[in-house]
Protein backbone atom coordinates (compact mmCIF):
# COMPACT_ATOMS: atom_id res chain seq x y z
CA UNK A 1 0.00 0.00 0.00
CA UNK A 2 1.47 3.12 -0.81
CA UNK A 3 1.01 6.07 1.93
CA UNK A 4 1.62 9.75 1.40
CA UNK A 5 4.97 9.71 2.43
CA UNK A 6 5.98 7.33 -0.32
CA UNK A 7 3.72 9.64 -2.42
CA UNK A 8 5.89 13.02 -1.41
CA UNK A 9 9.29 10.77 -1.54
CA UNK A 10 8.68 10.08 -5.06
CA UNK A 11 6.88 12.93 -6.41
CA UNK A 12 10.89 14.79 -4.47
CA UNK A 13 12.65 12.28 -6.54
CA UNK A 14 11.00 13.17 -9.89
CA UNK A 15 11.64 16.63 -9.61
CA UNK A 16 15.19 16.50 -8.54
CA UNK A 17 15.44 14.34 -12.03
CA UNK A 18 13.74 17.15 -13.84
CA UNK A 19 15.92 19.53 -12.59
CA UNK A 20 18.88 17.75 -13.23
CA UNK A 21 17.75 16.95 -16.79
CA UNK A 22 16.62 20.79 -17.42
CA UNK A 23 20.37 21.98 -15.73
CA UNK A 24 21.99 19.82 -18.62
CA UNK A 25 19.30 21.00 -21.28
CA UNK A 26 19.88 24.51 -20.45
CA UNK A 27 23.41 23.88 -20.60
CA UNK A 28 23.12 22.20 -24.21
CA UNK A 29 21.49 24.87 -25.28
CA UNK A 30 23.22 27.87 -24.28
CA UNK A 31 26.21 25.52 -25.87
CA UNK A 32 24.02 25.72 -28.60
CA UNK A 33 23.80 28.94 -29.23
CA UNK A 34 27.19 29.74 -28.59
CA UNK A 35 28.00 27.48 -31.52
CA UNK A 36 25.10 29.53 -33.74
CA UNK A 37 27.05 32.48 -32.63
CA UNK A 38 30.15 31.12 -34.17
CA UNK A 39 28.92 29.92 -37.44
CA UNK A 40 26.90 33.40 -38.00
CA UNK A 41 30.35 35.27 -37.11
CA UNK A 42 32.42 32.68 -39.46
CA UNK A 43 29.80 33.07 -42.51
CA UNK A 44 30.07 37.09 -42.01
CA UNK A 45 33.76 36.51 -42.30
CA UNK A 46 33.95 34.10 -45.40
CA UNK A 47 32.29 36.68 -47.31
CA UNK A 48 33.91 39.73 -46.19
CA UNK A 49 37.28 38.30 -48.10
CA UNK A 50 35.22 37.28 -51.05
CA UNK A 51 36.14 39.58 -53.25
CA UNK A 52 39.50 40.84 -54.21
CA UNK A 53 39.84 43.52 -51.71
CA UNK A 54 39.54 42.67 -48.21
CA UNK A 55 38.13 44.99 -45.47
CA UNK A 56 39.40 48.10 -44.52
CA UNK A 57 39.73 49.23 -40.64
CA UNK A 58 35.85 49.50 -40.58
CA UNK A 59 35.35 46.15 -41.96
CA UNK A 60 37.49 44.64 -39.74
CA UNK A 61 36.05 46.20 -36.76
CA UNK A 62 32.93 44.87 -37.41
CA UNK A 63 34.17 41.39 -38.18
CA UNK A 64 35.63 41.65 -34.46
CA UNK A 65 32.23 42.86 -33.13
CA UNK A 66 30.39 39.39 -34.86
CA UNK A 67 32.92 37.31 -32.86
CA UNK A 68 32.60 39.39 -29.76
CA UNK A 69 28.87 38.64 -30.14
CA UNK A 70 29.45 35.12 -29.37
CA UNK A 71 30.39 35.75 -25.93
CA UNK A 72 27.08 37.21 -25.71
CA UNK A 73 25.05 34.05 -26.22
CA UNK A 74 26.85 32.44 -22.97
CA UNK A 75 26.76 33.74 -19.64
CA UNK A 76 29.47 33.47 -16.75
CA UNK A 77 30.07 31.25 -14.47
CA UNK A 78 30.92 28.79 -17.29
CA UNK A 79 32.09 25.69 -14.82
CA UNK A 80 28.87 25.69 -12.42
CA UNK A 81 26.20 22.99 -11.73
CA UNK A 82 26.98 19.10 -11.76
CA UNK A 83 30.21 17.69 -13.38
CA UNK A 84 28.37 17.12 -16.50
CA UNK A 85 26.88 20.75 -16.78
CA UNK A 86 30.73 21.81 -16.14
CA UNK A 87 31.61 19.68 -19.08
CA UNK A 88 29.16 21.71 -21.39
CA UNK A 89 29.91 24.68 -20.40
CA UNK A 90 33.72 24.13 -20.56
CA UNK A 91 33.13 23.18 -24.00
CA UNK A 92 31.10 26.59 -24.29
CA UNK A 93 33.62 28.44 -22.14
CA UNK A 94 36.46 27.04 -24.93
CA UNK A 95 34.19 27.96 -27.54
CA UNK A 96 33.54 31.83 -26.44
CA UNK A 97 37.82 31.57 -25.83
CA UNK A 98 38.32 30.76 -29.61
CA UNK A 99 36.34 33.70 -30.45
CA UNK A 100 37.23 36.25 -28.46
CA UNK A 101 40.96 35.13 -30.17
CA UNK A 102 39.37 35.96 -33.37
CA UNK A 103 38.23 38.93 -31.99
CA UNK A 104 41.85 40.03 -31.36
CA UNK A 105 43.27 39.31 -34.49
CA UNK A 106 40.84 41.19 -36.60
CA UNK A 107 41.71 44.00 -34.00
CA UNK A 108 45.17 43.92 -34.77
CA UNK A 109 44.71 44.16 -38.43
CA UNK A 110 42.42 46.92 -37.94
CA UNK A 111 45.83 48.70 -36.20
CA UNK A 112 43.75 48.82 -32.78
CA UNK A 113 46.23 46.20 -30.65
CA UNK A 114 44.44 48.26 -27.47
CA UNK A 115 41.34 46.29 -28.67
CA UNK A 116 43.18 42.68 -29.08
CA UNK A 117 44.68 43.70 -25.38
CA UNK A 118 40.69 44.12 -24.19
CA UNK A 119 40.11 40.67 -25.88
CA UNK A 120 43.15 39.14 -24.34
CA UNK A 121 42.18 40.44 -20.92
CA UNK A 122 38.36 39.21 -21.42
CA UNK A 123 39.83 35.89 -21.54
CA UNK A 124 42.08 36.07 -19.10
CA UNK A 125 39.09 37.28 -16.55
CA UNK A 126 36.67 35.03 -17.61
CA UNK A 127 38.88 31.49 -17.64
CA UNK A 128 37.60 30.28 -14.48
CA UNK A 129 40.83 28.48 -14.43
CA UNK A 130 40.73 26.33 -17.66
CA UNK A 131 43.99 26.04 -19.20
CA UNK A 132 42.77 25.93 -22.75
CA UNK A 133 41.51 29.40 -21.95
CA UNK A 134 44.10 30.73 -20.00
CA UNK A 135 46.59 29.53 -22.76
CA UNK A 136 44.63 31.82 -25.58
CA UNK A 137 44.76 34.32 -23.67
CA UNK A 138 48.14 34.55 -23.52
CA UNK A 139 48.63 34.17 -27.00
CA UNK A 140 46.77 37.34 -28.09
CA UNK A 141 48.27 38.74 -24.93
CA UNK A 142 52.36 38.10 -26.23
CA UNK A 143 51.02 38.46 -30.08
CA UNK A 144 49.50 41.85 -29.18
CA UNK A 145 52.68 43.22 -26.83
CA UNK A 146 54.67 42.16 -30.25
CA UNK A 147 52.48 44.80 -32.50
CA UNK A 148 53.03 47.46 -29.43
CA UNK A 149 56.60 47.16 -30.13
CA UNK A 150 56.67 45.65 -26.49
CA UNK A 151 59.29 43.51 -27.00
CA UNK A 152 60.98 42.38 -23.36
CA UNK A 153 56.99 42.61 -22.28
CA UNK A 154 56.43 39.55 -25.08
CA UNK A 155 59.51 37.81 -24.56
CA UNK A 156 58.46 38.01 -20.47
CA UNK A 157 55.02 36.97 -21.05
CA UNK A 158 56.13 34.27 -22.97
CA UNK A 159 58.58 32.76 -21.04
CA UNK A 160 55.83 32.76 -18.54
CA UNK A 161 53.91 30.41 -20.66
CA UNK A 162 57.15 27.95 -20.84
CA UNK A 163 56.94 28.13 -16.97
CA UNK A 164 53.02 27.79 -16.47
CA UNK A 165 51.93 25.20 -19.35
CA UNK A 166 53.29 21.59 -19.67
CA UNK A 167 53.12 20.76 -23.48
CA UNK A 168 49.96 18.59 -24.56
CA UNK A 169 50.97 15.26 -26.72
CA UNK A 170 49.38 15.43 -30.14
CA UNK A 171 46.30 13.42 -30.93
CA UNK A 172 46.40 10.34 -31.31
CA UNK A 173 47.82 9.16 -34.37
CA UNK A 174 49.02 12.46 -35.80
CA UNK A 175 52.14 14.49 -34.97
CA UNK A 176 50.44 17.56 -34.29
CA UNK A 177 52.44 19.91 -32.28
CA UNK A 178 51.58 21.53 -29.79
CA UNK A 179 52.01 25.17 -30.09
CA UNK A 180 54.01 25.89 -26.58
CA UNK A 181 56.80 24.40 -28.33
CA UNK A 182 56.71 26.82 -30.80
CA UNK A 183 57.17 29.88 -28.24
CA UNK A 184 60.76 29.58 -27.95
CA UNK A 185 61.31 30.08 -31.89
CA UNK A 186 59.03 33.06 -31.57
CA UNK A 187 61.12 34.62 -28.30
CA UNK A 188 64.18 34.33 -30.90
CA UNK A 189 61.70 35.78 -33.59
CA UNK A 190 60.96 38.68 -31.51
CA UNK A 191 64.54 39.95 -31.14
CA UNK A 192 65.73 39.50 -34.86
CA UNK A 193 62.80 41.31 -35.85
CA UNK A 194 64.42 44.36 -33.18
CA UNK A 195 67.57 44.17 -34.82
CA UNK A 196 68.96 42.27 -31.89
CA UNK A 197 70.75 38.94 -33.17
CA UNK A 198 72.72 38.56 -30.18
CA UNK A 199 69.22 38.59 -27.98
CA UNK A 200 67.95 36.17 -30.54
CA UNK A 201 70.85 33.74 -29.71
CA UNK A 202 70.39 34.28 -26.25
CA UNK A 203 66.51 32.98 -26.92
CA UNK A 204 67.64 30.28 -28.83
CA UNK A 205 69.70 28.90 -25.57
CA UNK A 206 67.13 29.94 -23.60
CA UNK A 207 64.83 27.62 -25.37
CA UNK A 208 67.48 24.46 -25.54
CA UNK A 209 67.35 24.62 -22.12
CA UNK A 210 63.83 24.66 -21.70
CA UNK A 211 63.45 21.85 -24.43
CA UNK A 212 65.66 19.54 -22.61
CA UNK A 213 64.47 20.49 -19.19
CA UNK A 214 61.33 18.98 -20.42
CA UNK A 215 62.96 15.27 -21.35
CA UNK A 216 64.00 15.39 -17.55
CA UNK A 217 60.76 13.53 -17.01
CA UNK A 218 59.60 10.61 -19.19
CA UNK A 219 57.04 11.94 -21.67
CA UNK A 220 54.70 10.20 -24.00
CA UNK A 221 56.45 8.81 -27.42
CA UNK A 222 55.51 11.23 -30.22
CA UNK A 223 55.56 14.66 -27.55
CA UNK A 224 59.43 12.94 -26.69
CA UNK A 225 59.95 12.78 -30.19
CA UNK A 226 58.50 16.26 -30.95
CA UNK A 227 60.62 18.05 -28.06
CA UNK A 228 64.04 15.78 -29.67
CA UNK A 229 62.88 17.94 -33.46
CA UNK A 230 62.62 20.89 -31.41
CA UNK A 231 66.52 20.48 -30.19
CA UNK A 232 67.82 19.37 -33.69
CA UNK A 233 66.17 22.61 -35.43
CA UNK A 234 67.67 24.62 -32.16
CA UNK A 235 71.27 23.20 -32.40
CA UNK A 236 71.13 23.47 -36.50
CA UNK A 237 70.14 27.62 -35.82
CA UNK A 238 73.05 27.56 -33.36
CA UNK A 239 75.11 26.07 -35.60
CA UNK A 240 76.13 23.47 -33.54
CA UNK A 241 76.22 20.51 -35.40
CA UNK A 242 77.78 17.74 -33.04
CA UNK A 243 74.90 18.55 -30.45
CA UNK A 244 72.36 17.97 -33.19
CA UNK A 245 73.84 14.45 -34.19
CA UNK A 246 73.58 13.46 -30.88
CA UNK A 247 69.79 14.22 -31.01
CA UNK A 248 69.40 13.39 -34.32
CA UNK A 249 70.64 9.57 -33.46
CA UNK A 250 68.20 9.36 -30.55
CA UNK A 251 65.57 10.50 -32.16
CA UNK A 252 66.19 7.70 -34.89
CA UNK A 253 66.15 5.09 -31.93
CA UNK A 254 62.86 6.15 -30.98
CA UNK A 255 61.25 6.25 -34.82
CA UNK A 256 62.93 2.56 -34.96
CA UNK A 257 61.16 1.72 -31.40
CA UNK A 258 57.74 3.09 -32.09
CA UNK A 259 56.32 2.60 -36.03
CA UNK A 260 53.62 5.12 -35.12
CA UNK A 261 56.51 7.56 -35.15
CA UNK A 262 57.43 7.07 -38.96
CA UNK A 263 55.75 10.74 -39.92
CA UNK A 264 59.16 12.32 -38.18
CA UNK A 265 61.30 10.70 -41.10
CA UNK A 266 61.10 13.40 -43.61
CA UNK A 267 62.95 16.01 -40.57
CA UNK A 268 65.31 13.21 -39.80
CA UNK A 269 66.22 13.19 -43.41
CA UNK A 270 66.59 17.03 -43.40
CA UNK A 271 68.63 17.53 -40.72
CA UNK A 272 71.03 14.56 -41.56
CA UNK A 273 71.12 16.80 -44.18
CA UNK A 274 71.76 19.87 -42.76
CA UNK A 275 74.27 18.47 -40.38
CA UNK A 276 76.23 16.81 -43.11
CA UNK A 277 76.47 20.73 -44.78
CA UNK A 278 77.63 22.50 -41.93
CA UNK A 279 80.40 19.72 -41.36
CA UNK A 280 81.51 19.52 -45.02
CA UNK A 281 79.80 22.62 -46.29
CA UNK A 282 81.39 22.53 -49.89
CA UNK A 283 80.90 18.55 -50.20
CA UNK A 284 77.88 18.61 -52.96
CA UNK A 285 76.56 15.75 -51.19
CA UNK A 286 74.66 17.47 -48.71
CA UNK A 287 73.35 20.03 -51.46
CA UNK A 288 72.44 16.45 -53.01
CA UNK A 289 70.46 15.43 -50.24
CA UNK A 290 68.78 18.55 -49.53
CA UNK A 291 67.60 18.74 -52.99
CA UNK A 292 66.69 14.56 -52.81
CA UNK A 293 64.40 15.60 -49.54
CA UNK A 294 62.49 18.61 -51.63
CA UNK A 295 61.65 16.40 -54.52
CA UNK A 296 60.79 13.57 -52.32
CA UNK A 297 58.92 15.37 -50.16
CA UNK A 298 57.21 18.24 -51.76
CA UNK A 299 54.47 19.06 -49.17
CA UNK A 300 56.45 18.84 -46.32
CA UNK A 301 57.00 22.05 -44.38
CA UNK A 302 60.52 21.66 -44.74
CA UNK A 303 60.98 21.59 -48.50
CA UNK A 304 60.99 25.20 -49.15
CA UNK A 305 63.80 25.69 -46.40
CA UNK A 306 65.77 22.86 -48.09
CA UNK A 307 65.40 24.05 -51.42
CA UNK A 308 66.35 27.63 -50.01
CA UNK A 309 69.31 26.42 -47.71
CA UNK A 310 70.21 24.46 -50.97
CA UNK A 311 70.16 27.67 -53.35
CA UNK A 312 72.55 29.57 -50.52
CA UNK A 313 74.76 26.82 -50.45
CA UNK A 314 75.24 26.50 -53.79
CA UNK A 315 76.06 30.45 -53.83
CA UNK A 316 78.36 30.18 -50.76
CA UNK A 317 79.92 27.91 -53.25
CA UNK A 318 80.04 30.30 -56.19
CA UNK A 319 77.68 27.89 -58.21
CA UNK A 320 76.03 31.11 -59.22
CA UNK A 321 73.62 29.84 -62.19
CA UNK A 322 72.62 26.74 -59.87
CA UNK A 323 72.14 28.73 -56.96
CA UNK A 324 70.18 31.49 -59.03
CA UNK A 325 68.20 28.63 -60.53
CA UNK A 326 67.48 27.60 -57.38
CA UNK A 327 65.80 30.51 -55.79
CA UNK A 328 63.82 30.98 -58.65
CA UNK A 329 62.45 27.79 -58.37
CA UNK A 330 61.51 28.67 -54.25
CA UNK A 331 59.69 31.37 -55.56
CA UNK A 332 57.76 29.91 -58.21
CA UNK A 333 57.02 26.56 -56.24
CA UNK A 334 56.18 27.97 -52.79
CA UNK A 335 55.53 31.33 -53.42
CA UNK A 336 53.06 31.70 -50.14
CA UNK A 337 55.49 31.03 -48.30
CA UNK A 338 56.35 34.23 -45.95
CA UNK A 339 59.69 32.41 -44.13
CA UNK A 340 61.98 31.72 -47.57
CA UNK A 341 60.03 33.46 -50.17
CA UNK A 342 60.32 36.47 -50.15
CA UNK A 343 64.29 35.76 -48.93
CA UNK A 344 64.66 33.68 -52.19
CA UNK A 345 63.62 36.92 -54.31
CA UNK A 346 65.54 39.20 -52.55
CA UNK A 347 68.55 36.91 -53.22
CA UNK A 348 67.63 36.24 -57.02
CA UNK A 349 67.61 39.95 -57.71
CA UNK A 350 71.54 40.02 -56.07
CA UNK A 351 72.60 37.56 -58.08
CA UNK A 352 70.62 38.83 -61.13
CA UNK A 353 72.82 41.52 -60.68
CA UNK A 354 75.84 39.62 -60.23
CA UNK A 355 75.86 38.08 -63.33
CA UNK A 356 74.91 41.29 -65.33
CA UNK A 357 71.59 41.56 -65.40
CA UNK A 358 70.95 44.45 -63.87
CA UNK A 359 67.27 46.10 -65.06
CA UNK A 360 66.00 42.78 -64.26
CA UNK A 361 67.54 42.52 -60.79
CA UNK A 362 65.81 46.16 -60.03
CA UNK A 363 62.74 44.95 -61.50
CA UNK A 364 63.03 42.09 -59.17
CA UNK A 365 63.47 44.25 -56.21
CA UNK A 366 61.02 46.92 -57.29
CA UNK A 367 58.64 43.07 -56.74
CA UNK A 368 59.13 42.80 -53.26
CA UNK A 369 57.23 45.18 -51.37
CA UNK A 370 54.15 44.46 -54.19
CA UNK A 371 54.09 40.41 -53.64
CA UNK A 372 55.26 40.42 -49.69
CA UNK A 373 54.91 43.83 -48.33
CA UNK A 374 55.27 42.67 -44.56
CA UNK A 375 58.58 41.04 -45.11
CA UNK A 376 62.05 42.31 -43.67
CA UNK A 377 63.07 41.41 -47.88
CA UNK A 378 60.22 44.19 -48.82
CA UNK A 379 62.05 46.53 -46.16
CA UNK A 380 65.34 45.90 -47.64
CA UNK A 381 64.39 45.71 -51.70
CA UNK A 382 63.90 49.95 -51.82
CA UNK A 383 66.91 51.17 -50.17
CA UNK A 384 69.34 48.34 -51.39
CA UNK A 385 68.72 49.60 -55.15
CA UNK A 386 69.36 52.91 -54.12
CA UNK A 387 72.58 51.55 -52.72
CA UNK A 388 73.69 49.59 -55.98
CA UNK A 389 73.11 52.70 -57.89
CA UNK A 390 75.29 54.27 -55.48
CA UNK A 391 77.90 51.38 -55.77
CA UNK A 392 77.74 51.69 -59.83
CA UNK A 393 78.81 55.42 -59.57
CA UNK A 394 75.06 56.78 -60.70
CA UNK A 395 74.48 59.15 -58.28
CA UNK A 396 71.70 60.70 -59.84
CA UNK A 397 69.61 57.39 -60.29
CA UNK A 398 70.83 56.50 -56.54
CA UNK A 399 68.98 60.39 -55.38
CA UNK A 400 66.09 59.15 -57.62
CA UNK A 401 65.68 55.41 -56.31
CA UNK A 402 66.47 56.33 -52.89
CA UNK A 403 63.30 59.44 -53.16
CA UNK A 404 60.96 56.50 -54.41
CA UNK A 405 62.15 53.98 -51.59
CA UNK A 406 60.71 57.05 -49.06
CA UNK A 407 57.50 57.14 -51.26
CA UNK A 408 57.11 53.07 -51.00
CA UNK A 409 58.26 52.69 -46.70
CA UNK A 410 55.40 55.76 -46.15
CA UNK A 411 52.83 53.59 -48.21
CA UNK A 412 53.84 50.60 -46.45
CA UNK A 413 53.07 52.06 -42.69
CA UNK A 414 49.96 53.62 -44.03
CA UNK A 415 48.94 50.28 -44.91
CA UNK A 416 49.85 48.93 -41.64
CA UNK A 417 51.30 51.30 -39.01
CA UNK A 418 51.95 48.45 -36.30
CA UNK A 419 53.85 46.00 -38.45
CA UNK A 420 56.83 44.83 -36.45
CA UNK A 421 59.15 46.22 -39.63
CA UNK A 422 56.88 49.88 -39.33
CA UNK A 423 60.42 51.14 -37.15
CA UNK A 424 62.83 49.99 -39.98
CA UNK A 425 60.48 51.98 -42.67
CA UNK A 426 60.52 54.68 -40.85
CA UNK A 427 64.53 54.92 -39.78
CA UNK A 428 65.04 54.02 -43.37
CA UNK A 429 62.66 57.07 -43.96
CA UNK A 430 65.10 59.10 -42.18
CA UNK A 431 68.15 57.61 -43.84
CA UNK A 432 66.89 58.56 -47.40
CA UNK A 433 66.61 62.32 -46.23
CA UNK A 434 69.61 62.51 -44.58
CA UNK A 435 71.37 61.51 -47.58
CA UNK A 436 68.91 63.49 -49.66
CA UNK A 437 70.07 66.59 -47.71
CA UNK A 438 66.25 67.35 -46.79
CA UNK A 439 67.08 68.04 -43.11
CA UNK A 440 64.20 69.50 -42.33
CA UNK A 441 62.25 66.50 -43.89
CA UNK A 442 64.43 64.13 -41.88
CA UNK A 443 63.96 65.87 -38.44
CA UNK A 444 60.36 65.89 -38.87
CA UNK A 445 60.78 61.67 -39.77
CA UNK A 446 63.13 61.86 -36.13
CA UNK A 447 60.35 63.51 -34.54
CA UNK A 448 57.70 60.98 -35.63
CA UNK A 449 59.82 57.97 -34.98
CA UNK A 450 60.15 58.78 -31.49
CA UNK A 451 56.60 59.42 -31.23
CA UNK A 452 55.59 56.07 -32.58
CA UNK A 453 58.93 53.96 -31.71
CA UNK A 454 60.05 55.58 -28.41
CA UNK A 455 62.13 52.77 -27.20
CA UNK A 456 63.07 50.89 -30.43
CA UNK A 457 66.62 50.41 -31.32
CA UNK A 458 66.43 52.06 -33.97
CA UNK A 459 64.48 54.95 -32.61
CA UNK A 460 68.00 54.89 -30.33
CA UNK A 461 70.53 55.66 -33.55
CA UNK A 462 67.57 58.24 -34.97
CA UNK A 463 68.01 60.28 -32.15
CA UNK A 464 71.64 60.65 -32.33
CA UNK A 465 71.49 60.79 -35.75
CA UNK A 466 68.64 63.68 -35.96
CA UNK A 467 70.94 65.65 -32.65
CA UNK A 468 73.74 65.90 -34.95
CA UNK A 469 71.35 67.15 -37.88
CA UNK A 470 69.60 70.00 -35.71
CA UNK A 471 72.68 70.51 -34.04
CA UNK A 472 74.61 71.18 -37.53
CA UNK A 473 71.46 73.39 -38.44
CA UNK A 474 71.80 76.06 -35.60
CA UNK A 475 68.93 74.29 -33.17
CA UNK A 476 70.68 73.02 -30.76
CA UNK A 477 67.44 72.92 -28.12
CA UNK A 478 66.02 70.85 -30.21
CA UNK A 479 69.47 68.66 -30.50
CA UNK A 480 69.62 68.79 -26.80
CA UNK A 481 65.70 67.34 -26.56
CA UNK A 482 66.72 64.48 -28.67
CA UNK A 483 69.73 62.99 -26.29
CA UNK A 484 67.86 63.68 -23.40
CA UNK A 485 64.71 61.47 -24.81
CA UNK A 486 68.01 59.37 -25.73
CA UNK A 487 69.49 59.17 -21.74
CA UNK A 488 65.64 58.28 -20.71
CA UNK A 489 64.26 56.02 -22.86
CA UNK A 490 67.89 53.95 -23.55
CA UNK A 491 69.52 53.86 -19.98
CA UNK A 492 71.49 50.61 -20.67
CA UNK A 493 73.08 51.60 -23.89
CA UNK A 494 76.64 51.25 -24.48
CA UNK A 495 76.79 54.62 -25.47
CA UNK A 496 75.19 56.10 -22.63
CA UNK A 497 78.22 58.07 -21.67
CA UNK A 498 78.83 59.53 -24.97
CA UNK A 499 75.68 60.86 -25.36
CA UNK A 500 75.92 62.80 -22.01
CA UNK A 501 78.68 64.08 -22.57
CA UNK A 502 77.35 65.34 -26.04
CA UNK A 503 74.10 66.56 -24.16
CA UNK A 504 76.65 68.65 -21.87
CA UNK A 505 78.34 70.03 -24.77
CA UNK A 506 75.47 71.74 -25.75
CA UNK A 507 73.93 73.24 -23.04
CA UNK A 508 77.07 74.88 -22.32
Amino acid sequence: MTTRADVRLLLLLTTAVIAAGCGTADRRAERYRVEQAIYQAKKAETEAFLGRSHPDSVGLLRLRGDYLRVRDAAHPPFLRGSDREKRIGREALQLVAAAQTQAARFASMANRPDLALEDGRWMEQHAEGDTMTLRQADFVAAGTLRALGRTNEAVERMRAMLRRYEPVPPPKGTSQEDEILGVPELMAQLRRERGDEAGAQRELDYGNGYFKGLLEKPREPMLEALIRARIVRTDLELRRSPDALEQVTALEKLVAAHPDLKALTPELRYSRAKIELMSHPTDPRGIAMLDAFAREFPKHNLAPRALFDAAVYREGNKQFPAALATYREVVALYPRNLDVAPAALFREAMLEEQTGAWDQAKATLESIPVKYPRTQAAVEAPITIATRYAARGDQAAAAAALARAITVYESMIVTDSTSVFAPLCRYNIIRGHLVLKQWDKALAAVDDMAAHHPRNPYTAQALVDGARVAAANGQRDRAAGYLQLFLENFPNSPALAEVRQQKDALMR
